[in-house]
C-alpha cells in the first residue's frame, strides 16, 4: 500500500497546471504564476474525507507516516514551493490542521522533510479551516508560512487577505527570491523519458 501511494504521489507532484497567489509586500501586492511541476507535491494521502468540504483528521502513529507517506515529500525536499494540507495528523498535533500547526511545520515540513523553500498554504476558503478569512490567512502565518493563499476568486474574499495579511517576512523573501531566480530557469525536462517513467508506474500501480 504505501508503495502504491508512493508512486501516486511521484505522479500527482508532476501533473502541469498553474497556481495564481498575491501577498501583500512592502508597497505593491504582486502577483505569481507557478507551474505546478515546480513544486512541492500535494496529496492527502490517508485523508478519507475532501478538505473542500469537511476536516481530515489522520491517526496514523508518526513513525508510521515517516516512514511511508512523508518519505516522498522527503525525496523533493529542494523543490522550491511547497503547500501545507488543511489535515489533522493526530500523532503530531491533534488540535490543528498542519496549514495552522507550528508543530507541524517546524517538525515535520522543515524537520523531518527539510523543506526550506517558499510555502505556501491551501486554499484559505475551504472548508475544513474555522474563522474568518483574515483569523486564517493570520492562523498560517503564524504557524510558519510564507504565504497565505487564496483560490476561489471572490473579489471581496480576496480584499480581506490581503488587507489582513502582513509585508513579507525577511526569511520569506529569501525564500521567494530564491524561488522566482529557479522559476526563470526551468530544468530541462526529457519529456520521453518521464512518459515511460509514468507508463511504467501505471502498469506497477
Amino acid at each position: 500500500k504505501g508503495t502504491r501511494e508512493q508512486k501516486r504521489k511521484e505522479r500527482v507532484g508532476r501533473k502541469g497546471g498553474e497556481l495564481f497567489f498575491f501577498f501583500n509586500d512592502t508597497a505593491t501586492t504582486e502577483i505569481y504564476t507557478l507551474s505546478l511541476h515546480d513544486a512541492l507535491p500535494i496529496w492527502h494521502g490517508r485523508a478519507l474525507v475532501d478538505s473542500h468540504h469537511a476536516l481530515p483528521v489522520v491517526d496514523t502513529p508518526r513513525g508510521e507516516l515517516e516512514a511511508t507517506d512523508f518519505s516522498p515529500f522527503a525525496a523533493l525536499a529542494d523543490a522550491p514551493w511547497g503547500m501545507t494540507a488543511h489535515v489533522v495528523y493526530s500523532a503530531i498535533d491533534p488540535q490543528a490542521p498542519a496549514t495552522t500547526s507550528r508543530r507541524v511545520i517546524d517538525e515535520v515540513i522543515r524537520g523531518f522533510i527539510g523543506f526550506e523553500g517558499v510555502l505556501v498554504s491551501d486554499d484559505l476558503s475551504m472548508q475544513a479551516l474555522q474563522g474568518g478569512l483574515a483569523e486564517r490567512a493570520a492562523a498560517a502565518l503564524a504557524a510558519g508560512c510564507d504565504v497565505a493563499l487564496h483560490c476561489n476568486g471572490k473579489a471581496e474574499e480576496m480584499t480581506a487577505v490581503a488587507d489582513a495579511v502582513p509585508a513579507l517576512t525577511a526569511a520569506a523573501e529569501q525564500r521567494l527570491a530564491a524561488a522566482t531566480a529557479r522559476l526563470a530557469s526551468p530544468p530541462t525536462v526529457d519529456v520521453p523519458a518521464m512518459r515511460a517513467r509514468l507508463d511504467g508506474l501505471m502498469a506497477a500501480g
